[in-house]
């Protein structure tokens, strides 16, 4: 047989895409355009879901939400990369692009952000590793309760496909999971998508996807590489130079800046100890 013309990664595609092909200016359009693109679908994504819970087609809705959830994730990633500097640190930045295509990764960036009561960053490498960890085994065989996976499974997997259950024996098909008590008077889960999908909306109305806001954003945090081991004032003192940059030079106030997706816990350095 001829050789197979392999296809190029992804994750490597993006890569280059955004931070070789391009000089720094269209790097920031590029994320900006991106970033647009990410809430616009998520809107999408979560109006279709809407559609189907009128028809109590719980899976499916579950599945497009998990989606659009995804798309959000996106964007977190995308801002992380504007607070590195991109001749310095393209190993992290290739990490951020191959997160930009994992589940899992992209479960655990929304888990972090919408969990806000962090105190420094150890405690955010604590919550990233246990919503990284892709499989809880069941350490007390007598009590019954079996092995788990990721809850990336049963958000994304269970709802669209049909799977043999080893713990059950049996075939489980999406349309026999009960969903409906996620989706009880449409709140708890779907609820918190459609407010995370408001931030990043309102990011965007106030102007912060620009690339003018991404710019300063990247000028202050490049000389910083943040990990667990920065001290939180550090990281407080880069952003309170960015909202006081932001509101001189767009005339966008500093607590619009602290109230947007601009302004959480920078999570690039736990990509790369996974």
């Amino acid at each position: 047989m001829p050789n197979e013309i392999e296809r190029p990664k992804p994750e490597k595609q993006l890569f280059e895409n955004l931070f070789i092909k391009r000089d720094y200016d269209e790097t920031l359009e590029a994320i900006s355009q991106g970033l647009v693109a990410f809430v616009d679908n998520s809107d999408r994504l979560l109006e279709d879901a809407t559609i189907l819970l009128k028809e109590k087609r719980f899976a499916s809705a579950q599945f497009l939400i998990t989606t659009a959830d995804e798309e959000m994730a996106k964007s977190y990633i995308l801002l992380d990369a504007c607070r590195l500097d991109f001749s310095r640190h393209a190993s992290v930045l290739q990490r951020l692009c191959r997160a930009f295509y994992d589940h899992v990764t992209k479960y655990s960036y929304n888990q972090v952000v919408r969990f806000s009561n962090f105190h420094d960053m150890e405690h955010v490498k604590e919550i990233w590793e246990i919503e990284t960890t892709k499989w809880w085994p069941s350490n007390d065989y007598e009590s019954g309760e079996p092995d788990m996976p990721h809850e990336t499974y049963f958000v994304r997997e269970m709802p669209l496909y049909v799977d043999f259950v080893d713990y059950d024996q049996k075939w489980s098909k999406p349309e026999n999971i009960p969903y409906d008590y996620i989706f009880d008077k449409w709140d708890n889960g779907f609820l918190e998508t459609r407010q995370a999908l408001g931030q990043l909306q309102r990011t965007r109305q106030e102007g912060l996807f620009s690339t003018q806001s991404l710019s300063i954003l990247n000028g202050n945090f490049k000389k910083a590489y943040i990990t667990e081991k920065t001290l939180s004032d550090q990281i407080r003192r880069l952003y309170e130079k960015t909202a006081q940059e932001i509101e001189g030079k767009l005339n966008i106030s500093k607590d619009v800046f602290f109230h947007s997706a601009l302004h959480e816990w920078p999570l690039y350095h736990f990509t790369t100890t996974r």
